[in-house]
C-alpha cells in the first residue's frame, strides 16, 4: 500500500497553506496587529492565555513544516482553533468563525493524513 503522489503533493499544500495562515495570525498577534486581549477578557479568561496565542501559533506554524514536531504542532493548533470558534459561536455572527473552521478542517485532515502515513510506515518495517 502507496501513497500516491497526487495526494502527497495535496497534502504539502494543505500544510503549507495551514502553515502561512497560523505564521500571519501569530505574528499579527505577537507585534500587536491583532489585539486578542479584549476577547479574552470578554471570555474571562487570564491574560496569560491571550499572550500566550500569538507564540503558540507561530510555534505551531513552524512544527507544522517538520514531521517529527506536526503531530504535536497540529494537535496545539486544533486545541487554538476550537477556542476560536467557541468565542465566534458566543460572541460574534457565525459566519466570522468560517475562517476558524476550516482551519481546524485543515488541521485535521493533516493529523489523519500523517497518522495514516506513520501506520504505513510501520507497516513496512
Amino acid at each position: 500500500m502507496s501513497i500516491s503522489i497526487t495526494k502527497t503533493i495535496a497534502l504539502w499544500a494543505i500544510t503549507g497553506l495551514t502553515a502561512a495562515a497560523f505564521r500571519a495570525a501569530g505574528i499579527a498577534k505577537i507585534i500587536g496587529t491583532l489585539d486578542v486581549m479584549p476577547l479574552v477578557s470578554e471570555m474571562g479568561l487570564p491574560a496569560w492565555v491571550g499572550r500566550l496565542i500569538g507564540p503558540a501559533e507561530l510555534a505551531g506554524a513552524v512544527g507544522l513544516l517538520f514531521r517529527q514536531l506536526s503531530t504535536i504542532a497540529v494537535i496545539g493548533l486544533a486545541v487554538i482553533m476550537g477556542g476560536a470558534i467557541y468565542y465566534h459561536a458566543l460572541y460574534t455572527p457565525l459566519s466570522q468563525a468560517l475562517p476558524a473552521v476550516l482551519l481546524l478542517i485543515f488541521c485535521t485532515t493533516i493529523f489523519m493524513s500523517r497518522r495514516k502515513f506513520h501506520q504505513l510506515a510501520d507497516y513496512h518495517r
